[in-house]
């Protein structure tokens, strides 16, 4: 296929990735790590020199800037034409000669990445199916909050000083130490590059023998399942097992998995649960039933208030997705005010 041919497919599957997530209410573009951060207290940045970045841990980009040029899967959304896409082939021609050499720059934020300089490089590799790539990268840590995920987060980082390796992702606390003590390491010494990469080996192997069995959205951390059969076989009983062998101990310790799953956060349902008795309902469903009957109570208001507009943050953007989505689905239950620049405005809506 040629350099054109190439970014054509890629363009539609980046345009496919960007209408999935506009049905669904999702922001369809890269996620800006200026709008997480914009209202959260910057503890300290740490630069963490020339590292491996796991591709699918690359999230979104720094400044808003380039953020549109691409869907959410990093695919590019810009026309065959543009300025744009002649350098995305121009950068595809030099992988499939010579591949990518240089690093991207980028700052990591709750172990995920944003990229600095080098969307297209990510774009390019993601296309091929890349698992990793090279880049600089400083580590953006916030004041923790006591939520779980900076619990979570709070662990990484002690764990991170001792193993350098970024690529676990548990959803559970105290995972982090629980790997330490299953493979025998000290909560004090570091691993030497031996053990790394005995390590990383075991861990892709897990990885891969479980996605192969469950399915890419199975909605479960493979890190969380590495865990899970380490707490029953032992390390060295991966890198001597074949991959029948692996999947067959997976399978031993299917139930263990799918309390992971059961474990997993509780998200916004607004489909009720089929074929199963006494299903959780969602919140939306508790808001009708608590607030709304036919013909009995008046429609539930709803406000969203935004501290930026849609026109200047993306974050903005992403959540008046969400509002035009649930306005539509429950447009007969519900009344939405909606204000921007909320910390600019002298009085609320409820004030007036």
């Amino acid at each position: 296929m040629s350099t054109s041919g190439d970014y054509k497919m890629a363009l539609r599957l980046g345009r496919e990735q960007y209408q999935k997530d506009l049905a669904k209410g999702v922001y369809p573009y890269l996620q800006v790590l200026e709008d997480l951060t914009h209202n959260l207290q910057i503890e300290q940045e740490v630069s963490l020199g020339q590292v491996i970045i796991p591709i699918d841990q690359i999230v979104g980009t720094n400044g808003v800037g380039r953020s549109t040029a691409f869907a959410r899967n990093f695919m590019p959304l810009l026309d065959e034409g543009s300025e744009f896409a002649r350098k995305w082939m121009n950068l595809n021609d030099i992988h499939l000669k010579e591949g990518i050499r240089d690093p991207i720059k980028a700052y990591e934020f709750m172990n995920r990445f944003y990229v600095v300089e080098g969307n297209k490089r990510v774009s390019v590799l993601k296309f091929y199916g890349a698992v990793e790539i090279s880049g600089i990268v400083t580590r953006v840590i916030a004041k923790p909050d006591g939520s779980k995920a900076s619990r979570i987060y709070q662990e990484f980082l002690r764990f991170y000083k001792i193993a350098r390796i970024n690529y676990l992702n548990f959803t559970r606390e105290g995972s982090y130490d629980r790997i330490l003590e299953l493979t025998g390491r000290s909560t004090k010494a570091e691993w030497d590059s031996e053990f790394q990469k005995e390590f990383h080996f075991c861990y892709s192997r897990i990885q891969s023998a479980f996605k192969k069995a469950a399915g890419p959205t199975s909605g479960i951390s493979p890190s969380d399942v590495f865990l899970e059969y380490l707490k029953i076989y032992p390390l060295s009983s991966i890198s001597e097992s074949t991959d029948q062998e692996l999947r067959e101990r997976l399978e031993k310790i299917r139930d263990n998995i799918e309390l992971l799953q059961e474990e997993a956060p509780v998200g916004l349902h607004l489909e009720p649960q089929a074929d199963k008795e006494q299903a959780p309902r969602s919140f939306v469903r508790v808001l009708q039933d608590v607030f709304i009957t036919p013909q009995a109570k008046p429609k539930l208001r709803v406000a969203f208030a935004h501290s930026k507009t849609m026109e200047t943050s993306a974050w903005t953007y992403a959540h008046e997705l969400g509002r035009m989505y649930v306005e539509e689905r429950l447009k007969d239950q519900i009344k939405i005010t909606d204000v921007d620049n909320i910390f600019n405005k002298k009085e609320t809506p409820y004030q007036t």
